[in-house]
């Protein structure tokens, strides 16, 4: 007998390449910082663009809705895209 696993790739913002888009689609981890992250503008349904990365793991800059936003790698990975 053969069991397939199924694994569910979440995308998240830290892994987009630079002057890439995407939709917010949820958020995963610490309840306070995902709220502060809609405060800022990540909104579930929301266009974001990667515009700018630091190297080793430095904070990132991303567009939103005429926005520019700098966030820390670590707080990025609690945005999920699409």
């Amino acid at each position: 007998m053969s069991v397939i696993a199924l694994h569910t790739h979440k995308k998240t913002l830290n892994t987009l390449s630079t002057g890439c888009s995407a939709v917010v689609s949820g958020f995963q981890g610490d309840q306070c910082l995902c709220s502060r992250l809609q405060e800022l503008g990540l909104i579930e349904g929301s266009t974001i663009c990667l515009a700018y990365r630091l190297s080793f793991g430095g904070p990132l800059a991303v567009k939103v809705k005429g926005a520019t936003l700098a966030i820390r790698s670590e707080d990025a990975a609690c945005v999920l895209v699409q």
